[in-house]
């Protein structure tokens, strides 16, 4: 062990000495073992804690002890064992209403969960939320950007690999919640880049995009016959989506809805065998698939001097411009540009509209449409605050 972590580790446990609280020493140093990639030293100080703790009625130790035991075994994938730590850690934290710990347990487990597949994503977007709910009631800041990021991801994924139309609809407009919270965060808390990484990461074309992956071409030394089974694969797996969609639209009866369902389901099971079988060739195919949001520096690339883009961002009921300066580190997202837009103006300045179109459809006079376009600039107005 090299010489600085030794004298380290001896700091710390006379610091536990002089004040009287060598448990929590014990754990500073796991974690510093841990930090440092020396987990069997962690393992031996954690499990003797963990052991030792009941027998001292040192409750809030033996959580905090198990709550970086986690640490340890998600650096190891024993990521069952986390859950079972995890929910250990939650019942200790429960009894003493510790939110701080409750939330971390809420997080190992979302987090476990989801590493655990796409059956497992349901539970882990419940954790997540637990974890968030906690982090509003105690305003951290930061930690509900990472709720929020956690939150997104895990729609995402089960947005791709769901199980049905209705689930992926059911979502989307929490996962577009979930973003303009993300958005908001990193804006309070002076991450300008980060806004605008989430911001583009959110748009509508890129959730499409992933949900259509299947469609990107394929590696060009494919033989033959698997390409023409995966072109037969994607138009049934097409054609089967398509019909459930239609069932859905027209509402047939549920026993038909399900059929519809597995026909999809087994459809799109044999275009993911048939993927696989093209990984063994080019390992790499399914990374090349994924989309990722366009990011700052690429757009800030494609400017010329003097020149200046600007981005448009809903946040609630708030307008959100956000702009991007060649040579700047991270985009502007000036205070004074940030606009509150008034619902129940845009309801009224669309009901004005349809009228006046209305009433410029039975005149068919040149006056109506007049009198539209002098009014418009106060109409637009009359949208902001």
């Amino acid at each position: 062990m090299p010489l600085l972590r030794l004298l380290r580790r001896l700091q710390l446990f006379l610091v536990g000495v002089a004040g009287g609280n060598i448990p929590e020493s014990m754990l500073d140093i796991a974690r510093l073992d841990i930090n440092n990639h020396n987990l069997s030293s962690a393992l031996i100080i954690l499990t003797a804690l963990i052991n030792k703790c009941p027998n001292l009625n040192e409750p809030e130790i033996e959580g905090k002890a198990r709550n970086i035991f986690c640490d340890l075994l998600f650096r190891t994938g024993s990521y069952a064992e986390v859950i079972e730590q995890s929910r250990q850690v939650l019942a200790i934290a429960s009894k003493y209403n510790d939110l701080k710990l409750k939330r971390s347990a809420y997080k190992n487990l979302g987090n476990a969960n989801e590493k655990l597949g796409t059956e497992y994503y349901s539970q882990a977007k419940e954790f997540y939320e637990n974890a968030l709910q906690i982090d509003i009631l105690l305003q951290n800041k930061l930690d509900q950007a990472s709720d929020y990021n956690n939150l997104g991801n895990i729609h995402l994924e089960i947005m791709e690999y769901g199980l049905g139309v209705k689930e992926r609809r059911s979502l989307i407009k929490q996962y577009l919640d979930i973003y303009q919270s993300l958005v908001d965060s990193c804006i309070k808390t002076g991450d300008f880049n980060a806004a605008f990484f989430y911001a583009e990461t959110s748009r509508n074309r890129y959730l499409v995009e992933r949900l259509a992956k299947h469609d990107a071409p394929l590696p060009e030394n494919l033989p033959i016959n698997l390409s023409k089974q995966i072109e037969t694969a994607k138009l049934l797996e097409r054609n089967t989506l398509q019909a459930y969609t239609d069932g859905l639209s027209k509402n047939l009866e549920q026993d038909q809805i399900t059929e519809l369902s597995i026909k999809w389901s087994e459809a799109k099971r044999s275009l993911e065998n048939l993927y696989s079988q093209v990984v063994e060739i080019d390992p790499e195919f399914i990374a090349k698939t994924k989309v990722y949001p366009i990011s700052f520096t690429e757009v800030q690339s494609l400017l010329p001097p003097a020149t200046a883009v600007l981005e448009f961002f809903f946040i609630e009921n708030k307008l959100v411009t956000m702009v991007i300066l060649p040579g700047a580190e991270a985009p502007l997202i000036p205070k004074d540009l940030c606009l509150i837009v008034k619902h129940i103006y845009l309801e009224s300045i669309a009901k004005a509209w349809i009228s006046d179109i209305a009433a410029e459809a039975a005149s068919k006079k040149d006056s109506g449409i007049e009198e539209t376009i002098q009014d418009l600039p106060a109409r637009i107005d009359r949208i902001y605050s």
